[in-house]
């Protein structure tokens, strides 16, 4: 069976965690959300849900499920530009 996601490849996942420095507060965590919520309405209604069901690690719940967001999002993105340009 085909998936139907991404798979993130290494320079993927290796970018992403490479942007994750010191600029990444709680202000740079809320606006990331606010792109998914606006983008995806259903996969941030859930993070936050549940978020909220893990009390004791709620921000970094959060966080998890933006960051696996932003892996797929960032890979699919590669994958479009490859197809669209032929590139691989």
């Amino acid at each position: 069976m085909e998936n139907l996601l991404p798979f993130v490849s290494s320079e993927v996942g290796f970018s992403i965690a490479n942007s994750l420095g010191d600029e990444y507060d709680a202000k740079t965590w809320r606006m990331e959300y606010k792109k998914i919520k606006k983008s995806n309405p259903t996969v941030a209604e859930f993070i936050i849900k549940w978020a909220k069901a893990c009390k004791k690690h709620r921000l970094h719940t959060a966080i998890c499920g933006i960051l696996v967001y932003r892996l797929l999002e960032s890979q699919a993105e590669v994958d479009r530009i490859d197809e669209e340009y032929k590139l691989g």
